[in-house]
């Protein structure tokens, strides 16, 4: 079916059509061509010809050009330009002057290593042919067996590796590789807008110390750096390489109209803003295709929603379709990868994990379940379609939160196509530390040597420490790894590492899942989703890493209960305004999973919960601290209580009569006897946060109050709903605003933080150790960031709060619109000390 047919049977459905809030229509465009580059080897050019290249596209040639000048390069293009062929023909040419060249091709992931090798391989074999060489290609990563290592090593022309690879096993073991380092010629590094926040802080150390061996090995090898486009090309890749380079990033490829629908599921209840689930919408858009055998693939942010996913789609019967996430053994990955590329499978539900550049054909149909978080990601997904410049069909289902909300509102911010910045901080002294351990088991380290990146001050004093420590010894100005065992295989440089937990399933191992998850989604008794299917956790040992589980059939999934605590360990910063703080500090964040919740499938009812005692984890980092002052609580004495009215139900005033009949006509705060001034029945937990009035208006949930005491009790209740109102916008357009993942920096309100002494707060920190600079951004242009707070409230048609402006209304008591509002309009209208 071709793509408009789908188009138009989808537009046809008015129970689709009605939910669809932006229609956009990327126009394709022609390719702009140019004719080989003359001054490539007669072999690569007849290699060319043979795999049926007459020309190449602008961008490949020009990209071509500065790597044969040895010139380090950025190609910065979109999804399916031929970015691999602009390495691929120069690695060829300087292989045809000289065979002993080497290379090393690195990718982030497993998969789109497999990926490289299979596309790359055809043109080395053509090559081969044509010009009677053996040019060697061979991954070397975790899964090659020890049996073959040293063959690759020593044969290989060309190597595909990771990050993980390179600095678990190839720098520390140097020695072994010798010819590769002296001959180095060109590194490849594939996907480098992936190595943002804490993976390209530490993968930046990583590449400091392939230069520093390189140099030692006296080789001085070209970076060719491929990237989709991101917001800060120049200055990411300037952090990461260090080096001067030059960027390509002109797409001139050719491709098709991709039609790009955001559907907003209809509201449920208008007044408190709540819609149908996005999940359950996107199922329903996922059968729909499905019924038409249309090729879909459906990408979603957790891996607990792709099983949701991929369960309900197989109960309605769907069609071969797979859930793909980290966590599923290589075999099963690799397998649904050729599945779906061949077209045995219709739809696959995915995690960012194919987000990558990973070859699985042509599709027809992308859904994306709520925002992937950043443009960049959401580029790179809708990308997916429509890869050979046929017309594709993206359709993105938006949630009930704000960010979701603000892009229907604003398609223009995410249309305008102007991607994140990518940061990273790879100078944090944590990772600047793991990494130097390493450096110095490498090679010894000379105090007079210059360390990529790093003043002689920062390195001389990490070298102290070591040395103080024990791990270093120095012999005239030179200092010495001082211990046995190599550093690196105590430094991850991402979530899934050597700590991860083995998911058994009668003596066999179906999955993995990282130290951290595990405590969080595999814990003892926790439903554990697998491909769909539901299995309960039966044993956690944490001593041999091992996780076993058996099949569940209930009718319900676990969620976890999390209590965090903050630390105050360094105040960096200060300054005030007229209703409170803002501190720059250092943080200790301790969390602990103290219980877990059982909740429906279908409802998310919560049938119960369970406590838990499991160790707790703690995030050394940086953050921001908003607090109020006590002259807010007096300004909203002033203002009395301003909020709409309630509806408390036909028999309020009769149940007033007994209440006050029962409380003997008394406040029962300071005793004073009603009289001439009617007294006020209050609720003790506020009427809006029940489903109902019946709940709310329990004799157990109301006493009787004077004005006075009435208006003492609300305040409380009213400054943490703004607290947590504020703290809803901010978690949600922080992201936005600093252009950031929105995983890279956590908010949370507490309501008896004792980073206030025991009175509320919003905690804003970066999401890394150490932090990677995103709270201090936040803190030095604060004002900016509470305006467009202003601006999101404003301009929301909710009467009292709602999922798209302060959040659910009965996640915070009282409406919180209003007062949010009010404390917003009284900081932004002065200026900040």
């Amino acid at each position: 079916m071709a793509n408009y047919e789908v188009l138009d049977k989808f537009l046809e459905d008015s129970s689709f059509r009605t939910n669809i809030a932006v229609q956009h229509l990327i126009k394709g465009k022609e390719a702009e061509w140019s004719e080989i580059p003359q001054n490539l080897h007669e072999w690569v050019k007849n290699t060319l010809e043979e795999m049926g290249y007459q020309k190449l596209y602008k961008h490949q040639a020009k990209a071509i050009s500065y790597i044969l000048k040895g010139t380090n390069t950025v190609i910065s293009t979109g999804v399916s330009s031929g970015k691999s062929l602009c390495y691929q023909l120069p690695i060829l040419h300087s292989l045809s002057f000289i065979p002993e060249t080497t290379t090393l091709c690195l990718y982030p992931t497993k998969a789109l290593a497999q990926d490289q090798f299979k596309s790359f391989s055809p043109l080395i074999e053509t090559f081969n042919s044509i010009s009677g060489r053996k040019v060697n290609l061979n991954i070397y990563d975790g899964d090659t067996e020890q049996s073959y290592r040293k063959a690759i090593r020593d044969k290989s022309q060309i190597i595909i590796s990771n990050p993980d690879m390179l600095h678990l096993s190839i720098l520390p073991n140097h020695s072994s590789w010798t010819n590769f380092f002296a001959n180095l010629k060109y590194v490849i590094i594939d996907e480098v807008h992936v190595y943002r926040g804490i993976f390209g802080s530490h993968f930046t150390n990583v590449l400091r110390r392939l230069k520093r061996l390189c140099s030692y090995y006296g080789s001085f090898p070209t970076f060719i750096l491929t990237s989709a486009t991101i917001g800060n090309t120049r200055e990411f890749s300037t952090s990461i390489l260090e080096q001067l380079f030059m960027i390509v990033d002109e797409d001139s490829s050719g491709q098709g109209n991709r039609h790009f629908l955001i559907y907003n599921p209809p509201l449920v209840n208008v007044e408190l803003g709540i819609r149908r689930s996005a999940l359950q919408e996107t199922t329903r858009l996922a059968h729909f295709f499905d019924k038409l055998n249309v090729q879909t693939l459906i990408f979603t942010r957790s891996r607990r929603s792709v099983e949701l996913i991929v369960n309900k789609l197989k109960k309605n019967n769907s069609n071969a379709l797979a859930g793909y996430r980290s966590g599923y053994l290589k075999q099963e990955r690799r397998e649904i990868e050729e599945q779906f590329k061949s077209g045995e499978l219709t739809s696959v539900v995915s995690t960012n994990a194919m987000e990558l550049g990973i070859d699985i054909g042509d599709l027809d149909v992308i859904i994306i379940n709520g925002y992937p978080g950043s443009i960049a990601s959401t580029l790179q997904q809708a990308g997916r379609a429509g890869r050979t410049g046929n017309d594709s069909l993206v359709v993105m289902v938006a949630n009930s939160n704000l960010i979701n909300q603000y892009l229907v509102q604003h398609p223009e911010y995410l249309f305008a196509m102007t991607p994140e910045h990518a940061l990273l901080d790879a100078n944090n002294p944590y990772i600047l530390l793991d990494h130097l351990k390493s450096t110095l088991y490498e090679l010894p380290y000379d105090r007079k040597e210059i360390y990529y990146g790093v003043s002689r001050v920062s390195i001389n004093e990490l070298l102290d420490f070591l040395l103080d420590k024990g791990y270093a010894i120095e012999r005239d100005g030179v200092v010495y790894w001082n211990s046995p065992y190599s550093p690196a295989q105590r430094t991850s440089l991402r979530t899934i590492s050597s700590n991860s937990f083995s998911v058994m399933h009668e003596g066999k191992n179906i999955g993995l899942i990282d130290h951290n998850s595990a405590y969080w989604f595999a814990h003892e008794r926790a439903v554990y989703i697998h491909n769909g299917d539901p299995f309960i956790v039966t044993k956690f040992d944490d001593k041999l890493r091992n996780i076993e589980v058996m099949e569940h059939d209930k009718d319900y999934y676990t969620e976890p209960i999390i209590k965090t605590d903050y630390e105050l360990m360094k105040e960096i910063d200060l300054y005030s305004y007229i209703f409170g703080k803002a501190h720059y500090a250092v943080l200790n964040v301790h969390t602990q999973v103290t219980g877990f919740k059982k909740l429906k499938w279908d409802t998310r009812e919560i049938l119960d919960s369970e406590d838990l005692d499991l160790p707790q984890t703690t995030l050394p980092t940086k953050g921001v601290i908003l607090t109020l002052s006590d002259f807010y609580e007096e300004f909203l004495e002033t203002k009395g209580n301003s909020s709409q009215a309630n509806n408390y139900g036909k028999d309020w005033n009769e149940i007033k009569k007994q209440v006050k009949q029962r409380d003997h006509y008394a406040c029962q705060n300071c005793g004073k006897l009603e009289s001439s001034v009617s007294f006020d029945v209050h609720h003790i937990k506020p009427f809006k946060s029940f489903s109902n009035s019946q709940e709310a208006n329990k004799m157990d949930n109301l006493v009787t109050l004077c004005r006075q005491c009435h208006r003492n009790a609300e305040i409380p209740v009213k400054i943490q709903s703004t607290m947590s109102g504020l703290a809803y916008l901010i978690r949600n357009l922080a992201p936005l605003y600093l252009m950031c993942d929105s995983g890279d920096i956590q908010v949370n309100f507490s309501n008896d933080s004792m980073l206030n002494d025991g009175k509320g707060a919003i905690i804003i920190y970066d999401s890394f150790k150490g932090g990677i600079g995103l709270s201090k951004q936040l803190f030095s242009s604060l004002d900016e960031m509470l305006h467009l707070c202003y601006e999101q409230v404003e301009g929301c048609s909710c009467s009292e709060g709602c999922p798209s402006c302060t959040g659910p209304v009965a996640e915070n008591g009282y409406g919180a619109k209003e007062s949010v509002l009010e404390l917003l309009n009284e900081i932004i209208g002065l200026p900040l000390e």
